[in-house]
């Protein structure tokens, strides 16, 4: 529907533009108004893709993995997936937003290079913070037969989480499906 109406809006522009008599601002006003809507377009296309197949995919696997290993055994998943959403957000800690926002004020190569440094030293911490009583967090989490599972879910947040500014920074420089030194 939105992406009709899109559509639509940009044909009536197109038409605006091509019509006799009008003037030169009003074209390069809108040449740039079209141009910022095919940007948005285009960042919505590759930044929201993963973000909707993520969540289309989790659709989908919560049949297959209730069929696989039962009601219950699911809920122990679920609880682990739950961890790991809170641990991602205490081990980013709002580092992305920051790196957009001090890139603009700063040189972006320093803040970025302050930025990993920063969460790659606080993830370090975490980890081997967190990892010293995983089998009492498997105990809470009523996993004692698995705290392995807890192990997993705290590398795979950290190695995410290493993963997010080499993200960003793509996202800052506006290449979103490319990366280059």
């Amino acid at each position: 529907m939105a992406a009709r109406v899109a559509c639509k809006i940009f044909l009536v522009l197109q038409l605006l533009l091509n019509s006799p008599g009008v003037s030169e601002h009003l074209i390069l006003s809108l040449n740039h108004f079209l141009s910022s809507i095919k940007k948005l377009a285009g960042q919505t296309f590759w930044y929201g893709f993963s973000n909707i197949f993520g969540r289309f995919l989790n659709y989908l696997l919560t049949p297959l993995l209730t069929g696989i290993y039962g009601s219950e055994q699911y809920g122990d998943i679920s609880i682990l997936f739950a961890a790991a959403a809170f641990l991602n957000i205490v081990f980013t800690y709002g580092m992305e937003t920051s790196y957009f926002r001090f890139s603009t004020l700063h040189p972006e190569k320093e803040v970025y290079n302050n930025a990993s440094t920063s969460i790659m030293i606080t993830t370090l911490l975490l980890v081997i913070v967190l990892m010293a009583p995983v089998s009492s967090f498997a105990s809470f989490m009523k996993l004692d037969k698995h705290p392995e599972f807890v192990k997993w879910v705290l590398w795979i947040v950290a190695l995410d989480t290493l993963a997010v500014l080499p993200f960003s920074k793509l996202r800052y420089e506006g290449r979103p499906r490319k990366l280059q030194p």
